[in-house]
């Protein structure tokens, strides 16, 4: 099992002036799957993602995805996850 972590920082120029933005994350690697969570925004926003290879079924995968903005309401949460499914077909 790999673990990374990732801190990058940059700055862009915007028409009102320049602003900061920093990013942190955590990285789990498996050789069937891979998790992570990512601090966005200056902490304003958090992403948490997981990937599973389904090897016995054609080599596809099964991915999932909850994403949160603090300046949202709490009840919100529920209405964000995201969940998709991915197959690869041979003809």
């Amino acid at each position: 099992m790999g673990v990374r972590y990732c801190m990058s920082y940059y700055t862009s120029l915007a028409l009102s002036g320049t602003f900061a933005k920093y990013t942190a994350s955590v990285i789990l690697s498996k050789p069937n799957s891979s998790s992570s969570v990512i601090l966005a925004d200056k902490g304003e926003s958090i992403k948490a993602s997981y990937l599973h290879h389904l090897s016995k079924l054609n080599g596809g995968a099964v991915v999932g995805e909850v994403a949160r903005n603090s300046s949202f309401h709490p009840k919100t949460l529920h209405k964000n996850p995201k969940f998709g499914l991915t197959l690869s077909l041979t003809p």
